[in-house]
């Protein structure tokens, strides 16, 4: 009896969103896009990114967290910029849906980035140019 009423109740139970996004409610659509579970993909973006940026610090990388850059276009936030001896990276950190391709997003990123002037020159150190990466999740 009570396995009976549980599967009645799951059939009447709406397909879409509980959040009232007008959209069937998808692994993708929870885990990804949905405005109720937004702070939660941010907790979990921002703690990659301070777990990385401490792990990088503590074998001897300079790390900027998240600086502002000033561009043409907009102003633009990496995740990290990472300094050390002759070699500078920007590290942008994505956690994604599993059907997206990987490197499409991580091109993306990279020329994102990299087209811009103001910010291959911000980090640039001691005249190397930056390596543009993202770190996918």
């Amino acid at each position: 009896m009570l396995k009976t009423s549980l599967l009645n109740r799951a059939r009447r139970r709406s397909k879409y969103c509980s959040a009232g996004c007008n959209t069937i409610a998808t692994l993708h659509h929870i885990s990804q896009i949905c405005w109720k579970t937004h702070g939660i993909r941010i907790k979990r973006h921002d703690t990659l990114v301070n777990s990385l940026a401490h792990n990088l610090s503590e074998v001897g990388w300079f790390v900027e967290k998240m600086p502002k850059i000033s561009t043409a276009e907009r102003i633009r936030k990496p995740d990290l910029v990472l300094k050390r001896s002759n070699v500078s990276a920007i590290v942008n950190v994505q956690v994604l849906w599993e059907s997206i391709p990987l490197d499409e997003c991580h091109a993306r990123l990279v020329a994102y980035y990299s087209d811009s002037r103001e910010v291959v020159e911000y980090s640039t150190f001691k005249s190397c140019k930056p390596s543009i990466t993202t770190l996918t999740v």
